[in-house]
């Protein structure tokens, strides 16, 4: 809230009050510590050599990629020269702006970093940011940390579409809003900064928002990958349980990536660990000779194939042959689990089972009429058995949803 003229305040003119974030505090000039409004962020403009440097104004970020890592998670902000950096809970409900996004109050003519609060570094490859009531004259410098390889950013102006310019240095503050400079910690290096400037020069424009975009591509676009060459499947069947058959003579253990090559026709005819992501090239089938089998992975990728390399296929029994045992196949991690990126712009996110080859899945065969029956009795809360109103085939062991 801004009091104009002191009269809601009983402050001098150009009083803002705001939410207690400690990122608002700048000693002599804005507090919470006014007994008159408590758990209150009290600026006032009027005591500051320039008025400027104690307006609040409205920072939105949303439209954020990736999505399944970034949502839920709460976005950081310290004001450089602050001493705390305040955490800002994602918000999503239509009646909340953003609805699906982070909010908070920022002191103009002040830089800012901004961070997304997990376990593990988070690179956004999009996030849109909108500044709202920022004047003529104002300013603000929002930074961004990046810890994996960027060529460049794109800022684009949300309302005109159009890219403002990027700076070999950080842009004056009387630059054009948007303007943005990228700054490698060390040359080559993955590690560095964006730095945005938002510049309030247009004193009708009541909000700007701009969409900022990474890429790993040079602007011309990344080379094209050679052609793959032509593999043809083994005429033979390799079995998981035979180190000689893996790479270096060692079975892949707990937590570790796989990679099921193009070539290979790969029986499962043991219990394997909880793997890390499964990447099947070629044709990887459940033994039923195995009473139960579960085959756990973070991600399982079937890759596809083309005319000269075959796709890739996970199996459980055939047409001809459906599959006599049972077999599980179970995605490991929760909300917080690194994710599968395929590219700079594919993001199935973590848990998936992401089939471009094939997926066959060929059970015995049940009595239709028994694999959805209705209730031959009510069934009340602790009971141990159930009955229903014909006779079904359901074997020892199976799971009733």
């Amino acid at each position: 809230i801004e009091d104009v003229d002191g009269s809601l305040t009983g402050f001098g003119p150009g009083t803002f009050l705001a939410a207690t974030w400690p990122h608002l505090n700048i000693s002599g000039l804005c507090s919470d510590h006014y007994v008159e409004f408590p758990s209150t962020m009290v600026c006032r403009a009027y005591l500051a050599p320039d008025p400027k440097q104690v307006k609040i104004r409205r920072l939105a970020f949303s439209d954020q990629v990736p999505a399944t890592v970034m949502r839920y998670n709460p976005l950081a902000i310290r004001r450089r020269g602050g001493e705390t950096s305040d955490s800002v809970a994602w918000m999503t409900s239509k009646f909340k702006d953003p609805a699906d996004g982070w909010a908070i109050g920022a002191v103009a003519q002040h830089t800012y970093d901004i961070w997304w609060v997990d376990k593990l570094p988070i690179n956004f490859e999009q996030i849109a940011v909108e500044v709202t009531y920022l004047g003529p004259g104002e300013y603000m410098y929002l930074s961004f940390n990046f810890s994996e390889y960027r060529d460049h950013f794109k800022v684009i102006d949300a309302e005109t579409q159009q890219e403002v310019n990027a700076s070999a240095s950080l842009p004056a503050t009387n630059a054009a809003s948007g303007t943005s400079y990228m700054e490698r910690f060390a040359p080559d290096s993955e590690n560095g900064t964006l730095t945005v400037l938002l510049a309030g020069t247009d004193p009708a424009r009541f909000s700007q928002k701009f969409l900022i975009q990474a890429s790993v591509c040079p602007r011309a676009g990344c080379p094209s990958p050679p052609p793959m060459e032509a593999v043809e499947r083994e005429n033979f069947t390799r079995s998981w349980s035979n180190e000689t058959q893996w790479p270096g003579g060692v079975l892949p253990a707990e937590g570790e990536d796989v990679t099921i090559p193009k070539a290979w026709r790969l029986k499962l005819d043991l219990q394997p660990p909880e793997l890390g992501n499964l990447y099947i090239g070629g044709e990887l089938f459940f033994d039923d000779a195995r009473t139960t089998t579960t085959l756990s992975a973070m991600t399982i990728v079937i890759e596809g194939g083309n005319v000269t390399v075959p796709e890739g296929v996970l199996r459980a029994g055939t047409r001809n042959a459906p599959f006599p045992q049972t077999a599980i196949i179970q995605l490991l991690g929760n909300r917080g689990s690194p994710i599968l990126r395929l590219s700079n712009d594919r993001d199935p996110g973590s848990k998936v089972l992401m089939v471009v080859g094939a997926l066959e899945l060929y059970g015995m065969p049940r009595t239709p009429a028994t694999s959805h029956v209705h209730l031959g009795a009510t069934v009340n809360p602790w009971d141990t058995t159930v009955t229903v109103d014909q006779d079904v085939d359901w074997k020892v062991g199976e799971t009733i949803v």
